[in-house]
């Protein structure tokens, strides 16, 4: 099995830290840009 990056637009990812923010008891914001699929990709 394989995974590809999807390139998210910034704007649409600074939208989305916007909406996040606005929410209470939020003390930080990850976005993972390592092109590394997530471990269940690598389960199977």
């Amino acid at each position: 099995m394989s995974s590809s990056v999807y390139e998210m637009d910034f704007d649409y990812l600074k939208e989305i830290i916007s909406e996040v923010q606005r929410k209470e008891n939020i003390g930080d914001i990850f976005y993972d840009i390592t092109t590394k699929p997530p471990g269940i990709i690598e389960w199977e």
